[in-house]
């Protein structure tokens, strides 16, 4: 099939944006499948590379202009899996220029880069620790699924226990912490039956049960993605950084990094109510609650942008490289050192596997920008 080049034009920012028909989806899906296999032996770097190539190409023929304010990663936007915005529009470009950007014989890669010369870093994994109320610390195991915590038992979501002695809390126990390092995160099942997935360098004080009260009640220090059970006559309460959060049975993600700006509360599904000081704010479904200095304001948002560190990506909208190196330097349990000016450097938008090497992320973002990055050690150094 071809087809004029606004049209394509068109149909590629559609996509792009979330916006084709099925049937659009379906036309581009197609066209990709012509090119699954050109491009599995490419790198993150030479991805990047070729898809600004691509973007300029595009520019070139269709009038339109690269955004010279925010870089976009094209990798990871996919509809369907392994589909990616980067491959489509190539296979859009292919059926209306006539142009193959994924026969590239050598690999892309700038051999002068500091961060190839470097000793590479591997990404973060399963991991976390709980500390009961008599300051015994039980480290667990980064080969399970996660932990049931509750009715006086401490148990892996697989039934085995945390250790040879039972999966049972020692008498008189009646609260737990459980908290990640840098690099780590992990699930844990409360007495309710709530899930919590905990993202890096986060803490949770759980209560051991929640009978015989009115109120289910934790707090977080960090990032954390919660399913709430549902039960409409004890609500759900998180408090975090001097706001709670008052739920009924709902989706949400609470960000309470205490390097972060504000206090982030995002909702997927049901109704939350933000409460801080005399400042009360309820949210939808799209909505995001942002508290700083005892207000709280509300807007719309991408969820998927938020809630992507559960899915084992970091995604990009229009976001600063200081926003996006704070996430790097969690997950990596990595120190970021600025030799200029931050803030007079690029946003991208984007989306990157969490189980890249620290070398790929920042390859993709030097592939992409003026930006330049040295590895030394647990110390990554920006320019």
């Amino acid at each position: 099939m071809i087809m004029d080049s606004k049209a394509a034009a068109d149909l590629l920012e559609r996509y792009y944006l979330g916006k084709c028909t099925p049937e659009e989806i379906s036309l581009i899906e197609d066209w990709y499948e012509t090119l699954q296999t050109n491009d599995q032996n490419m790198t993150a770097a030479q991805k990047a590379r070729l898809s600004v190539q691509l973007k300029q190409e595009i520019d070139a023929k269709t009038g339109r202009r690269v955004d010279s304010k925010t870089t976009r990663l094209w990798r990871g936007f996919g509809i369907k899996p392994g589909v990616t915005i980067l491959a489509a529009a190539a296979a859009v470009a292919m059926v209306v220029f006539g142009v193959w950007f994924f026969n590239a014989p050598d690999p892309i890669v700038n051999r002068n880069s500091a961060i190839v010369n470097h000793n590479d870093i591997a990404p973060g994994k399963n991991g976390a620790t709980i500390t009961l109320a008599n300051g015994k610390i039980i480290e667990l195991s980064d080969a399970k699924g996660g932990v049931v915590i509750g009715d006086d038992k401490l148990v892996y979501s697989d039934g085995s226990p945390l250790s040879p002695q039972g999966g049972s809390l020692p008498e008189g126990e009646s609260n737990a912490v459980a908290e990640t390092a840098k690099g780590q995160t992990y699930e844990f099942t409360l007495p309710d039956g709530t899930k919590v997935w905990l993202n890096a360098a986060s803490k949770l004080e759980i209560p051991s049960s929640f009978s015989g009260t009115d109120v289910r009640k934790i707090k977080l220090e960090g990032e954390a993605y919660f399913e709430v059970a549902k039960d409409k006559k004890r609500p759900f309460i998180v408090a975090s950084g001097g706001q709670e959060v008052k739920v009924l049975g709902t989706h949400f993600n609470i960000n309470a990094y205490k390097d972060e700006p504000n206090i982030k509360t995002t909702l997927l599904e049901g109704s939350v109510e933000i409460i801080a000081g005399s400042s009360r704010a309820v949210i939808r479904p799209g909505e995001q609650g942002s508290f700083k200095s005892n207000e709280i304001n509300v807007a719309d948002v991408n969820v998927n942008t938020v809630i992507d560190w559960k899915n084992g990506t970091f995604r990009f909208k229009n976001e600063s490289l200081t926003s996006i190196l704070r996430k790097v330097s969690r997950w990596y349990d990595v120190k970021i050192i600025y030799e200029s000016d931050p803030t007079k450097m690029p946003t991208f938008s984007g989306a990157i596997s969490r189980l890249e090497n620290v070398s790929g992320i920042l390859q993709m973002l030097e592939e992409t920008s003026d930006v330049k990055f040295t590895i030394d050690g647990k110390t990554i150094r920006v320019e």
